[in-house]
């Protein structure tokens, strides 16, 4: 069985909607693909493609004992300072997600500010009500032929001034949002607070006799 097919079937635990921002041409797509696909992530000796329309990818983990089903809206990187509010709208009940930006280029780093205020006005749950995240630098061809222009330590402190991790490796970004989240779930997992984290219930763990009891007594 597929995992669209198991995002028709409920055949999870738990999932949940996560969002990938940043601008065009930073390498978004290319490094979710290779996540999603389990393949090496991309050298950066191709410079990426930019995007113009949302993508939507699917990818199943096992974490203590639970499937969890993600699915990833790879959001375009249109003008965010014009067009925020339908940032907002796509990124609506996500539980979060991941920042790109590329580390050659300074303006796309210049705009996470933006970036942020327009996905955490609609995602929900992590320790702010506003989602989980984590920020990624990547390199691509322009940062493979010269050094970075933006620095670790800038960064590092862009991430910590808003409550989140940085990293270079988009793989352990997208495992630190997901044991965030899953951080965040209550216990017993009452549905209707799982949505305040956004995150839904599987036939999984609906059908699972021990959390019947914990929640309907």
């Amino acid at each position: 069985m597929s995992e669209l097919d198991d995002v028709e079937s409920g055949n999870y635990h738990y999932s949940m909607k996560l969002v990938v921002v940043g601008d065009a041409g930073v390498g978004k797509t290319t490094l979710l693909s290779s996540h999603v696909r389990d393949e090496a992530q991309a050298d950066g000796s191709a410079e990426p493609e930019p995007g113009y329309c949302t993508d939507f990818m699917v990818k199943g983990y096992e974490r203590g004992g639970c499937k969890y089903l993600v699915q990833f809206w790879d959001v375009a990187g249109v003008d965010v300072v014009s067009e925020s509010a339908s940032v907002a709208r796509l990124c609506a009940g996500g539980a979060g997600g991941v920042v790109v930006f590329d580390c050659s280029t300074p303006a796309s780093f210049e705009r996470l500010p933006a970036w942020l205020a327009a996905t955490r006005q609609s995602c929900v749950g992590g320790a702010g009500g506003s989602g989980s995240w984590a920020l990624v630098g990547n390199s691509t061809a322009g940062a493979a032929a010269g050094a970075d222009a933006v620095s670790q330590a800038q960064a590092e402190a862009f991430a910590e001034e808003n409550g989140m991790r940085y990293y270079t490796d988009f793989n352990s970004a997208v495992y630190d949002v997901l044991s965030c989240v899953g951080a965040c779930i209550p216990s017993p997992p009452e549905p209707s607070l799982l949505l305040r984290q956004g995150v839904a219930v599987g036939r999984m763990l609906a059908q699972d006799p021990s959390f019947r009891r914990a929640v309907f007594g």
